[in-house]
C-alpha cells in the first residue's frame, strides 16, 4: 500500500474504520473465520465511500448512516478455522449479525433483496441476460427507486457480497458478478456502469493481474 501511495494510486485502508466501529462493542468479524460479519461488512462500506467522495467528488454519493438500521445480534458457530483443521464444530461462539432497516429508508426499498433484513448468505437474484452471457457467470441484481446513479458493478469475492446490499441504495440497477481471476469483460458491453467495484482478494495477488478490458 505504500508503494501504490508513492506512486499517486488512490488507496482506501478499511482497517481504521473497522478497528474505530469495534468501539461500539460489536464484532466486525466472526471470531474464528477469516470472513466479516454484516457490520463489519458496511463499516467496510462507509470507509469505501470516504474515499470515492475524497477521490472522485463528482460522484456526490454518500454511504447510507449507521442511523438508517437498527442491529439483532444472535449466538452462531461460524467457523471455518476449525473446519479447515478438520475438527468440526469446535470453538467459541461468536456474533450474527442482522441489520433491520427503519421504514422509508433506501436500505428498505430496495429491490430484490431476499428478505426485509440485511443477513449474512442471503443472496439477491441472479440476472437473466438475454441474449446469454459468453460466459459461464453468476450475476445478481438489485436496484434502487431512489439511487443517484445509473448503474453499478461490482466484481467481488465473497467479502464485497456482504457489502452489496449497501453499495445498490446508490443506483438504479446493481449487478454484482463473483469474479476474481479475471475482469468480466462482456458484462462490462450489456450495460455501461457509472461506478466499478471491485475486489482484489489479497490471496489472489501472487499471481498475475486480471486483464483490462480494452478502451476501444
Amino acid at each position: 500500500m505504500t508503494a501504490m501511495k508513492a506512486r499517486g494510486i488512490p488507496i482506501v485502508d478499511v482497517l481504521p474504520q473497522l478497528l474505530a466501529s469495534k468501539k461500539n462493542g460489536f464484532d466486525v468479524y466472526y471470531k474464528t473465520d477469516d470472513h466479516w460479519n454484516t457490520y463489519g461488512a458496511y463499516q467496510g462500506y462507509v470507509a469505501v465511500m470516504e474515499g470515492l467522495n475524497r477521490f472522485y467528488p463528482h460522484l456526490k454519493v454518500r454511504a447510507i448512516e449507521e442511523s438508517d438500521f437498527t442491529k439483532r445480534i444472535e449466538p452462531t458457530f461460524h467457523n471455518e478455522f476449525s473446519s479447515y483443521l478438520g475438527l468440526g464444530k469446535w470453538g467459541p461462539m461468536g456474533e450474527f449479525v442482522t441489520l433491520v432497516p427503519k421504514p422509508g429508508t433506501t436500505l428498505a426499498t430496495l429491490i430484490g433483496m431476499p428478505t426485509p433484513e440485511v443477513r449474512d448468505g442471503e443472496l439477491p437474484p441472479l440476472v437473466k441476460f438475454d441474449p446469454p452471457l459468453m460466459r459461464e457467470l453468476e450475476v445478481e441484481g438489485l436496484a434502487s427507486p431512489s439511487g443517484t446513479l445509473q448503474h453499478v458493478l461490482m466484481v467481488t469475492s465473497s467479502f464485497g457480497a456482504k457489502m452489496q446490499p449497501f453499495f445498490g441504495t446508490h443506483a438504479k440497477t446493481q449487478w454484482r458478478c463473483r469474479d476474481i481471476y479475471t475482469f468480466p469483460e462482456e458484462i462490462l458491453e450489456r450495460k455501461v456502469p457509472d461506478l466499478v467495484v471491485e475486489e482484489i482478494y489479497i490471496r489472489y495477488m501472487v499471481g498475475a493481474p486480471p486483464q483490462n478490458p480494452s478502451l476501444g
